[in-house]
C-alpha cells in the first residue's frame, strides 16, 4: 500500500463512529494500482478500495469492524421484477411469507388478493394464467390517443393537449422505427435459422441431442461424405460463438413474437388478465403465482439472489417480497403503481425496480404511489438502465422521479448506474446509463454472482445488479438504524459514497474517445460504500435519538 492510501486508511480509522462523518475524500488517477486479476473474483464486490485497491462496497470491512458486534431488526425488501424461483437454494431462506394469509382459497387478510402467501402475480389471471409477451409501451399510448389525435397536426391541438400530442408523436415515431429494424431482424434470423436447421437435420446422426463438438465433428469422413463439408463448417460456427440450438430457435421466436405481439397494435395482452389497464381504480386481478414461467423469466431470480448476496452473514436480518409485473415487452404503470402500493402496505422498507422503458403512458400513477411510499417511509431503488447514453441528455428510463419540469416529486427515490473492478478509465461499465442530474449514485454491476433458476448460478453484469446491491445496503442500515427516514437513508447513501475524480470511459457517436471525470456522471458523484454509510447512519441515528 502505497503512502497516500495509508495515510487516508489511517485517517479514516482514527474517526469515532459516535462522530459526525467525516468523508475519506476522493481518490485520484496518480494513486491507481492494477487489480485485473480480480476478473475471476465474483465477490470483488465485498471489497475495499483503500484495503484492497478494488472499488468495491467495503461490505467485509463494515462487518469485521462496525457490525461483529451488532444485531439488526428484520427487513423486507419487496423486488418488483419478473417471475422468480422461491426455491432456489440462494433464495429460500430469504423468502418473504405473508403472515396474514394461509393457502385456503380465500382473502384472509381482507386486502383483495386471494392466497398472496409469497406477495402476487400482477401479469396473470385467477384461472392460473400469465401474460408471457406484452406491448411496448408506444403501441399502447398510440392505441390510447389514436382516436383523438390520428390524421391531426400540431396546428389542430389545443394547448392543454400539447403534452399528450407530443407523447403520441413521439410513440408514433419510436414505433416506426422499432418495426423497421424488428422486420429487418427477423429476416435475418430467419436466414440464420434456416442454415442452421439444415445443418442441424444433416449432422443429426452424429449429433441426436444437438450437443455440438469440435471432436465428433472432426471425426466426420468427409472423403466419403463431402456434401456434409458445409453443414460442418456451419454447426462450427455455433459452436465458436457458444451458440446452442435452444438459443437459435428461441431468438428467431423473440423476433416472430416482437412483430406479431409487442409492436402489433392489434394484440393486446390485458384480453388474458381481464382489468383494464388505464383504470387504476380496477386494482383486484392477478394471482399468487410469482413462480412459474421459470424457462422463459429469469430476472427476478438474479436481482433478488444479488440482494441477498449483501446479507450472507446477516441471514435472518433480511425477507425478500416477489411483486410481479414485467413480462417480454413493457411493464403496465398500473402493475407498478399497485405493486408499489402492496409492498408499502405489507412492510417492505425498501423496493428494488430493476427494470425501464423509454415511454410513460400513466406515469401520474407511479409518481402518486412514489408519494404513497415516501409517506410511509419507503425508499424505492431503481437500475438507471444498459443503454451507455447520458441520460440527461438522451432521455430517461421509467419509472423516474421528475416531473414534466424536471422537478423531483419526492426525496424517497435512487437512480443507480454501474461500476466496475478497474481503478482506470473503465471504472463505469460500458453499457451503463449515466447523468448528471437523473443518476444518483452508482455501485458495483460488473462480473458479479447471480442465481438462475433451477438451483443453477451465472456471471452476471448490469444496472440491474448494481440496484439491488444498492438495495442491499439499504436494507442494512435500515436493519441496523430503524429509527432513520428514507430520506435519510437515500442521503447517507449518496454523501458517504467514495468519490472517483480521475476521467473514464464515456464514447458517444460523435465522439468515441470521449472521456468524463467519474464524478460527473452522478449527481453525487460518488460510488457506494457499505462502511462510510454505517459510520454516517449511527451519527445521524444517535442525534435523532438524543433529541
Amino acid at each position: 500500500m502505497n503512502k497516500f492510501y495509508a495515510m487516508l486508511l489511517i485517517f479514516f480509522l482514527q474517526c469515532k463512529k459516535e462522530e459526525v462523518f467525516k468523508s475519506i475524500g476522493y481518490i485520484n488517477r496518480r494513486e491507481i494500482i492494477n487489480n485485473d486479476n480480480v476478473i475471476h473474483d465474483e465477490s470483488w464486490f465485498n471489497k475495499d478500495a483503500l484495503e484492497d485497491s478494488i472499488p468495491g462496497l467495503s461490505l467485509l470491512r463494515a462487518d469485521k469492524t462496525i457490525l461483529n458486534t451488532k444485531r439488526g431488526e428484520k427487513v423486507i425488501v419487496a423486488v418488483i421484477d419478473t417471475k422468480f424461483d422461491i426455491n432456489h437454494f440462494l433464495l429460500k431462506d430469504f423468502i418473504w411469507k405473508n403472515p396474514k394469509e394461509t393457502l385456503n382459497h380465500k382473502d384472509d387478510d381482507n386486502n383483495g388478493y386471494v392466497d398472496d402467501i409469497y406477495g402476487w402475480n400482477f401479469i396473470g389471471n385467477n384461472q392460473g394464467e400469465n401474460v408471457v409477451n406484452a406491448n411496448y409501451e408506444s403501441v399502447r399510448i398510440l392505441r390510447y390517443y389514436r382516436g383523438r389525435f390520428e390524421n391531426k397536426d400540431s396546428t389542430q391541438i389545443k394547448n392543454k393537449e400539447r403534452l399528450h400530442y407530443a407523447t403520441y408523436i413521439k410513440a408514433k415515431d419510436q414505433l416506426k422505427s422499432k418495426l423497421i429494424l424488428a422486420s429487418r431482424q427477423k429476416e435475418r434470423s430467419n436466414k440464420i435459422r434456416d442454415k442452421y436447421v439444415e445443418a442441424r437435420n444433416a449432422l443429426k446422426s452424429y449429433f441426436p441431442d444437438y450437443n455440438y463438438t469440435t471432436g465428433i465433428l472432426e471425426s466426420i469422413d468427409t472423403t466419403q461424405n463431402p456434401h456434409l463439408i458445409p453443414y460442418i463448417n456451419e454447426i462450427r460456427e455455433v459452436i465458436k460463438w457458444k451458440e446452442s440450438d435452444e438459443m437459435i430457435i428461441s431468438l428467431n421466436k423473440s423476433y416472430t413474437n416482437d412483430l406479431d405481439k409487442r409492436l402489433n397494435i392489434a394484440f393486446n395482452e390485458r384480453a388474458l388478465v381481464g382489468d383494464n389497464p388505464d383504470d387504476i381504480n380496477d386494482s383486484i386481478y392477478g394471482n399468487n403465482n410469482v413462480f412459474s414461467l421459470l424457462k422463459t423469466f429469469n430476472h427476478g431470480t438474479r436481482v433478488s439472489s444479488t440482494i441477498t448476496s449483501v446479507f450472507n452473514n446477516h441471514k435472518s436480518q433480511l425477507k425478500i417480497m416477489p411483486l410481479s409485473v414485467v413480462p417480454s415487452g413493457n411493464f403496465q404503470d398500473k402493475d407498478l403503481a399497485l405493486a408499489i402500493r402492496y409492498a408499502v402496505n405489507n412492510g417492505a422498507k425498501v423496493i428494488n425496480m430493476s427494470f425501464g422503458k423509454e415511454l410513460s403512458l400513466h406515469k401520474e400513477w407511479v409518481f402518486d404511489a412514489i408519494k404513497y411510499a415516501e409517506e410511509h417511509n419507503v425508499l424505492l431503488i431503481n437500475a438507471s438502465g444498459n443503454s451507455s447514453k447520458n441520460i440527461d441528455i438522451q432521455g430517461n428510463t421509467y419509472p423516474i422521479d421528475t416531473d414534466n419540469d424536471r422537478q423531483e416529486i419526492a426525496d424517497n427515490f435512487l437512480c443507480v448506474g454501474s461500476s466496475t473492478f478497474h481503478l482506470n478509465e473503465n471504472l463505469k461499465s460500458r453499457i451503463s446509463n449515466y447523468g448528471k442530474k437523473n443518476v444518483d449514485v452508482f455501485a458495483p454491476g460488473e462480473n458479479l454472482h447471480s442465481a438462475l433458476p433451477f438451483n443453477k448460478t451465472r456471471k452476471d453484469s448490469g444496472t440491474s445488479l448494481a440496484s439491488a446491491l444498492t438495495s442491499g445496503v439499504a436494507a442494512l442500515i435500515f436493519s441496523y438504524y430503524p429509527n432513520l427516514t428514507a430520506s435519510q437513508v437515500k442521503h447517507i447513501i449518496m454523501d458517504s459514497g467514495v468519490e472517483y475524480t480521475f476521467p473514464v470511459k464515456t464514447p458517444t457517436r460523435k465522439d468515441k474517445d470521449k472521456m468524463t471525470p467519474f464524478n460527473e456522471l452522478s449527481k453525487s458523484g460518488k460510488i457506494v460504500n457499505t462502511y462510510n454509510a454505517l459510520i454516517m447512519a449511527d451519527s445521524i441515528s444517535k442525534k435523532k435519538k438524543s433529541k
